[in-house]
This record gives structure tokens, sequence and C-alpha cells, in this order.
């Protein structure tokens, strides 16, 4: 009932995935809001692998690591939760402007260099990115045409998580220890747990972790 009826498309899936770049290419917000989400995934997986460099730096030991990406899921968690009532209040714009202005947080930690001001720089991102999460993916979901959803959403998300295998080599161009970024994906059994919990703690949309 959701859905038109419609005959099996046999045009290469080349071609499908050109109408999808086309379509959402045409479409200004969305196209925009992919690039933002781009952006702000790449940032978000930057800061994480960092959070975890740094931390170890300051003597923090692998379960306070853990559970300080704990706290930051269990803010996204709570962000979810309310999301609902938030986005009937708040428009797509406030929350997108919302969301992009919390992401300047970060500069606290150029004044306190700490990994625990990073975490709370990180917690509003995380509590507020769902919201944004659930305008923009619902927006795009209901102008996009039926028979368009599949191909323009694997799009949209395919270009938000594009720059995220740039972050490590990045990370150590701009003067992060090699031996740092390359042992996260070293790690002891006990402790390569809590390296993945980085990973899929990265929203896909990027809305903080961070959008579509």
């Amino acid at each position: 009932p959701f859905q038109t009826e419609r005959e099996r498309d046999p045009s290469p899936l080349r071609a499908q995935i050109r109408e999808g770049i086309a379509w959402l290419w045409r479409q200004p917000y969305l196209r925009t809001s992919a690039l933002i989400f781009a952006g702000n995934n790449f940032v978000f997986s930057a800061i994480f692998l960092a959070f975890v460099v740094i931390a170890k730096r300051h003597g923090l030991s692998s379960g306070t690591i853990g559970a300080l990406i704990a706290v930051f899921g269990t803010a996204a968690l709570l962000g979810s939760l309310v999301a609902p009532r938030m986005t009937k209040l708040l428009s797509i714009r406030a929350i997108m402007l919302l969301n992009q202005w919390l992401n300047g947080l970060f500069v606290l930690y150029l004044v306190w260099p700490t990994p625990y001001v990073l975490v709370a720089c990180v917690l509003p991102v995380a509590f507020v990115g769902p919201w944004l999460n659930a305008v923009v993916i619902g927006y795009r979901t209901a102008v996009t045409p039926d028979h368009l959803v599949g191909r323009v959403s694997s799009v949209a998300r395919n270009i938000a998580l594009l720059a995220q295998p740039l972050t490590a080599p990045l990370l150590v161009a701009a003067g992060a220890e090699r031996a740092d970024v390359e042992r996260l994906g070293r790690e002891r059994p006990g402790e390569r747990g809590q390296v993945e919990l980085v990973v899929v703690g990265e929203d896909d949309d990027g809305g903080a972790i961070t959008g579509p």
C-alpha cells in the first residue's frame, strides 16, 4: 500500500546509479545536505580516532576510553528518543543550523586540551544528530519519486561516507604519530571492541554521527 505498482526496471545498474545521482543533484537542499554530511562524517571520524590517541597519551585506561565512548552513545540514544517531539517543534532549517553551530564547540578543546573536554564537546552534537537525520532523511524520502527512493538514498549515503577512508592518512599528515594511528587497528582482543565502538558510533548520514 505504500508503493506504486511498477514493473521491474531492466536498465543497467550504472544507468540506475546515474539516474539517482542526477535526481539528487537537481535538488539544491538535498545536494547541499549530502555534502555537509560528508564533511561532518569526515570530521567525526577524525575526532574519534584522535580521541583514542589523545586519551592514551593522557594515560587513560582502555576501560575509561570505552566508558567515555559509551557516554557518547548514550547521548545519541537519548537524542533519538526525543527526536519525534523536537522535529515537530523545530523546522528543518533550525535543526540543521543548530547541529552545525554545535560543531563549533570543538574550539573549546584548543583552550582546554584534555580528552574529557573533547568528549564534552561531542555530546551536544550526538544528542542533536538524530533530530537532523530524522528530518533530512524523512524529507528526502517524502519528496523522492517512489521508483527512485532506493537509488537516491544509496547515492546520498555514499556521498556522506565518501571522505571517511581519508581520516587516518590525513591525521598522520597533520602530525599524529603513525604508530598511534596504526595501532588502533592492532589492539589486543580485550581492547579491540572499544576501538570498534569508534567506528559504529558514526552515523551513516552524518547527523553527528553526522547525516544522509
